[in-house]
């Protein structure tokens, strides 16, 4: 089961993908709107590749290149860290279901560790719902009392505790008003 519905194209768009990703255009998106045209996001190696290819397969649908692949780096900032062990750090990173981590770059000195993250994400279109995804480097040696900076914003990183994450749960979860809840729903077979 996919994690998230693909594009949607009119009839006209979809019969045409095939022969324009043949011709070196790919499709990505379609905006429909009921108020205007609809708009076609397309990627290719040369733009004039998608005005031709465009022109003749759909003369009459406007389009717009969005560059040479369907995908782009961009620098996403981190938004909290925790060693896990000495010497693995994770990474807290917000990533929407169209995007992945795609680098990760470390640079470390004896006082801070410096972390840069690169998401490959679409050009056009929704990156889908967004999750907070881990995501674990290995340092030269354990952090110790170094500072960790995200690149991106050029601070310092809050430090995610674990620990007192699932201490809490687990207190909660131990707790008399909790344990004599009554179920708020049942489930039938």
């Amino acid at each position: 089961m996919p994690i998230h519905d693909p594009p949607t194209f009119t009839p006209e768009v979809d019969a045409a993908r095939a022969t324009l990703l043949r011709r070196g255009v790919a499709v990505l998106f379609q905006e429909n709107a009921r108020t205007t045209r609809s708009l076609v996001y397309v990627s290719s190696i040369r733009p004039e590749w998608a005005e031709r290819a465009m022109a003749e397969l759909l003369p009459d649908t406007e389009f717009e290149w969005r560059g040479e692949t369907p995908r782009e780096l961009r620098p996403r900032a981190i938004h909290r860290c925790r060693e896990r062990e000495p010497g693995r750090l994770q990474l807290r990173v917000v990533v929407g279901a169209e995007e992945h981590v795609d680098e990760i770059l470390v640079a470390e000195d004896d006082h801070i560790v410096t972390v840069l993250v690169n998401v490959c994400m679409p050009v056009a279109g929704p990156v889908g719902e967004l999750c907070d995804v881990p995501h674990h480097i290995y340092l030269d040696r354990p952090l110790g009392t170094r500072k960790v900076i995200d690149a991106v914003r050029g601070e310092e990183l809050e430090f995610f505790d674990l620990d007192a994450l699932w201490e809490r749960a687990a207190s909660k979860a131990a707790s008399p008003t909790m344990a004599n809840a009554a179920p708020t729903s049942r489930r039938t077979t």
